[in-house]
């Protein structure tokens, strides 16, 4: 995946986000994105009318402030997952929410007519859903080699609650 993204439904929430994650060190959101002309835009968009959400932003690591993406944050998670290394900063974030709904979305290339993977789940769910290096990825069983591929082509959007 490429970009994390995070949606609030009132201009409340945000101003609760922004507040919250400005005393974290290593973590920002981008709520003003269009200039970066990300292959996802028009996917983000698009959810955010079908959701009826206030914003909807990039979460990234400070250091990749300026690109939009969130590689940083994918191997902070893939490294937890497969090493053991120290708990993600997105899943430190996720955890310290206090937010009733708010909506995650992952993805790599995002057009509006793109289909998405949509799941509602509880907020003292969430890291233990996206705990797996396989997170974002559909996982295919190939019956004949008994071997198992992995396909990560639909974004995947988490409608949030607590």
């Amino acid at each position: 995946m490429v970009v994390i993204a995070f949606g609030v439904y009132s201009e409340s929430d945000k101003n609760k986000v922004d507040n919250f994650i400005s005393n974290l060190p290593t973590l920002r959101i981008l709520w003003d994105y269009k200039d970066l002309h990300i292959d996802e835009e028009e996917g983000l968009f698009s959810l955010k009318d079908y959701l009826k959400l206030y914003k909807i932003g990039l979460i990234v690591n400070a250091s990749d402030y300026n690109s939009g993406v969130a590689y940083t944050l994918i191997d902070e998670i893939t490294n937890y997952c497969i090493k053991g290394n120290p708990y993600p900063s997105f899943f430190s974030f996720v955890d310290a929410l206090n937010l009733d709904k708010f909506v995650l979305a992952f993805a790599d290339e995002w057009e509006k007519s793109d289909l998405i993977r949509f799941e509602s789940i509880s907020l003292k769910d969430v890291n233990k859903r996206l705990n797996s290096v396989y997170v974002w990825c559909e996982e295919y069983l190939n019956l004949q080699t008994n071997t198992l591929s992995f396909d990560d082509t639909h974004p995947l959007v988490l409608d949030v609650h607590n």
